[in-house]
């Protein structure tokens, strides 16, 4: 367990202020021992966030296109929680808490929240964030400082000590040297996303600008010069010799005058009339000698794939000729963008967002791209594999597999899962001197359900489960449908079976009817009537129940 959940049992989900002796004090009256100073105890996030944001950022057109392109895709994802299934993924779903990622503050969306992300880890390698009642708040990254301590208390003040660990956060607005008041967040009450590990730091993030700033100069420089040669005429560097016998002031005067008549690309290509004796040498090279086409060029790749981002994506020049801009080629790149860079951030990131949320039981936080048009390819893919899936599956099932057997041998690879049900393929009649349960003679209930036979433990049958709470599953066969807190439904149910944690054991049932919408069906889960009003009185076809389900 780690240190805060040692101390504080259920962290509020609101961020708190404290300041430094109140926090050390609070760790004293727990009988904890830290060694901690304001100085050596501390992490500092984006000190160069300002040089980077200026330098690069603002004034580099490269970095800027490539820190957009991946600004343009990241913060198109949206938020759901996901199944966990014997620690493996499963359907999505939501819930109200989910509501302030959709709107972190009244005027701003996802949307909003995840360009500030994005644009703060690749400026300063670190993003944080605190929760104020129903709004997220960002904190200046230049600002933060990751307070550490150690258990040890024989150890050094050092942040890099083996025992040390995230006492908290301050964040002190204006930086070091300003004079306001700092704040002091607890774990569990702060979000922090460093995609890129700083290696001089246990749990500070690195900007990926860091490694190829040389680069962004270069590329800067390379401008600047260009923005010069029109800046002095257009044309290489003249040397002017004046004859020894001209006064001072005489050449002075001439200086002045010709510098205001070709100076300036507006001025390029003018006739240049010298007098007195005066002599121009051409100094330097011609532009198209230079080549900084060529020069820029190894400048943008380098830039590009630091930022994972390939120059086609961008647009850069280096990107746009050859077998490049081939349709099988962009596809595969597009591809590479989307899992090799922008799907682990927002995995990344899902996972940063947690200590803020109040999460389900057996879930955890998610990314939805089904809905992003430049990922439409990889939905195609994976819909191919699905249809594969469905029909190993039917083709299976047919052979007289258990279907739950059948689900779990094809979502995890593994033939050595598949059990038989007791009967021969295509007759489906039992085997000669066979007995066959009749807790697994129920195809027409296996048939209602899909995924959920994956959880290797359910409820037991019988029993009522209510809703823990409203939720809306967004993927599986129960999409779309909405499910209202208190809901009562048979244990057997597939909703119960997909999403076992959001419900709880209500009371013990005889058959009775269990309406969803407008739908009647009996306890087993055979659906009695599509449509039905009171009074109706139906008796289950399912040759294992057999219930007479009547309503006045």
């Amino acid at each position: 367990m780690s240190l805060i959940r040692s101390l504080i049992t259920q962290p509020s989900m609101h961020a708190e202020t404290y300041t430094i002796d109140d926090y050390v004090e609070m760790l004293r009256n727990a009988g904890l021992s830290f060694s901690m100073t304001m100085n050596p105890d501390r992490e500092e996030v984006g000190g160069d966030f300002m040089g980077l944001v200026q330098g690069a950022y603002r004034a580099n057109g490269v970095v800027f296109a490539c820190m957009v392109a991946r600004m343009m895709l990241f913060n198109q994802a949206r938020f759901q929680w996901q199944q966990l299934r014997g620690g493996q993924p499963g359907d999505l779903f939501g819930t109200a808490e989910l509501s302030i990622l959709e709107k972190p503050e009244p005027t701003k969306t996802t949307n909003d929240l995840l360009t500030r992300v994005i644009g703060d880890a690749d400026l300063a390698g670190n993003w944080f964030a605190v929760r104020r009642k129903d709004r997220i708040k960002r904190l200046f990254p230049h600002w933060c400082y990751l307070v550490m301590g150690t258990r040890n208390r024989d150890a050094e003040n050092d942040p890099n000590d083996v025992d040390a660990e995230v006492l908290g956060l301050v964040y002190q607005p204006g930086g070091p040297l300003s004079s306001a008041e700092p704040e002091t967040f607890l774990p569990g009450t702060f979000a922090h996303f460093a995609p890129i590990p700083d290696p001089l730091a246990q749990y500070r993030g690195m900007s990926w600008l860091t490694p190829i700033i040389r680069h962004v100069r270069s590329y800067s420089s390379a401008a600047t010069f260009k923005e010069k040669f029109f800046a002095n005429a257009a044309t290489p560097n003249l040397l002017i010799k004046f004859p020894p016998t001209l006064p001072k002031d005489k050449a002075t005067e001439w200086i002045d005058i010709f510098e205001q008549q070709h100076t300036g690309a507006l001025n390029a290509f003018r006739t240049a009339y010298l007098g007195a004796g005066a002599d121009a040498t051409p100094v330097g090279s011609k532009m198209s000698e230079l080549d900084l086409k060529a020069v820029q060029g190894v400048d943008e790749t380098i830039i590009a794939a630091a930022g994972r981002v390939h120059p086609v994506i961008v647009g850069l020049s280096e990107g746009m000729q050859g077998s490049s801009l081939n349709a099988g080629n962009y596809s595969t790149i597009k591809r590479q963008f989307g899992d090799g860079t922008i799907r682990p951030l927002w995995q990344n990131l899902s996972g940063s967002l947690q200590p803020i949320l109040t999460v389900p039981g057996g879930a955890q936080l998610w990314y939805d791209d089904r809905h992003i048009p430049f990922l439409a390819e990889d939905l195609k893919d994976a819909a191919a594999v699905f249809s594969r899936e469905a029909q190993a599956i039917r083709t299976l099932t047919d052979g007289g597999y258990k279907p739950p057997s059948v689900v779990n041998a094809t979502a995890s690879r593994d033939v050595r899962l598949l059990e038989h049900a007791g009967y021969l393929p295509v007759q489906v009649q039992p085997i000669q001197g066979g007995q066959v349960e009749d807790a697994e003679a129920r195809p027409v209930l296996y048939a209602q359900m899909s995924e959920p036979l994956l959880r290797p433990t359910l409820p037991t049958p019988g029993w009522q489960c209510a809703a823990r709470e409203t939720f809306w599953p967004v993927s599986g066969v129960a999409s779309g449908l909405t499910v209202e807190q208190g809901m009562i439904l048979p244990a057997d149910h597939y909703l119960v079976r997909a999403f076992p944690q959001m419900f709880e054991r209500a009371m013990t049932i005889e058959a009775t009817a269990v309406r969803i919408g407008a739908e009647v069906r009996c306890a087993c889960g055979k659906l009695l009537a599509e449509q039905a009003s009171p009074p109706y009185r139906f008796t289950c076809t399912n040759s294992h129940c057999k219930a007479v389900i009547e309503a006045a």
